[in-house]
């Protein structure tokens, strides 16, 4: 057999192994996440670092930001449509305990603009990010949501599927954003 085509049957088995080793985990993440076993860490990860808060909706977020240095980030949502806030907790890992960060609240009374952007994906799909402002038009925070999260790797702790809690999140910064639009630069 020529070399040549040798050396093309090894890089088509290479990439459909790769191919299929990556829809097998996601589709494995998938299966995991339904049971909410790692939703009810979430929740009790909120329970601790929020202990009188209130009623909320939970929610898991995990974003890699950068393009040549990634930096990872963790954190666990507390969402409050009625009253306007949003507790952001940030999740730290040591061995496979989780343990929550101090807490910190963006109440839409307190920002200066909110910028919302989402995909249209079928639910189940969807991802949004939302970039907060003080009223300097200061990026204050940034966050990634989407309705479902799972293990690819070593930075990916959680297997959580949450359409609704996604959805209410999304419904909130959409009318957040509406109510208090990113307005454009003033030129010099």
């Amino acid at each position: 057999m020529d070399s040549t085509i040798v050396g093309i049957l090894v890089i088509v088995v290479l990439v459909g192994y790769a191919v299929f080793s990556v829809l097998y985990k996601e589709k494995a993440g998938r299966k995991n996440a339904r049971s909410g076993e790692d939703k009810a860490r979430v929740r009790a990860l909120l329970q601790k670092a929020l202990p009188e808060e209130g009623p909320y909706t939970s929610l898991y977020v995990h974003m890699s930001l950068g393009r040549h240095a990634v930096t990872h980030y963790v954190y666990a949502l507390a969402v409050q449509p009625e009253q306007d806030r949003l507790w952001v907790v940030s999740v730290g890992k040591e061995g496979d305990l989780l343990y929550p960060g101090k807490p910190f609240l963006l109440a839409l009374d307190q920002l200066g603009s909110v910028y919302f952007s989402g995909t249209n994906r079928n639910v189940g799909d969807r991802l949004c990010t939302t970039d907060f402002y003080d009223r300097e038009r200061n990026r204050i925070f940034r966050l990634e949501v989407s309705d479902f999260e799972y293990r690819e790797d070593r930075y990916h702790w959680l297997n959580v599927y949450q359409p609704e809690e996604a959805s209410v999140f999304f419904q909130m910064m959409e009318r957040w954003a509406a109510e208090k639009p990113l307005p454009p630069k003033k030129g010099k």
